[in-house]
């Protein structure tokens, strides 16, 4: 469903599969542009295809965009000690992110990696 005046976004990813290729922008038959949204924080971001998409679409359409936030760690709501693995992923999805996100976003958006 679109929404015109979306101002704000959190996504919690849960293991989505990664998958190679080249990234795609999913269109609006409309073109529809969401323009009062200013803050996207993407949580357990992990450079994956469909985020990266993710992060192309937000580019593309969230023409008010002003910030995304990206944070690699694998947040629940469970509370825990992190994992050796955990930290790991995090930190090769945060080197990744540093490499591949900035060729994403636009130059306006403020790029924030936790």
């Amino acid at each position: 469903m679109f929404d015109p005046f979306l101002c704000i976004v959190q996504l919690f990813w849960v293991q989505p599969s990664r998958k190679e290729g080249p990234i795609q922008i999913i269109k609006h038959p409309l073109d529809l542009k969401h323009k009062h949204l200013k803050v996207v924080e993407l949580s357990g971001y992990y450079g994956r295809r469909c985020e990266d998409e993710l992060v192309a679409y937000l580019s593309h359409y969230a023409v008010g965009l002003e910030q995304l936030i990206i944070d690699p760690r694998n947040n629940t709501s469970i509370p825990c000690v992190p994992m050796f693995d955990d930290i790991e992923r995090s930190e090769t999805a945060r080197l990744c992110d540093k490499q591949q996100l900035p060729k994403l976003v636009p130059k306006h958006v403020k790029l924030i990696i936790l």
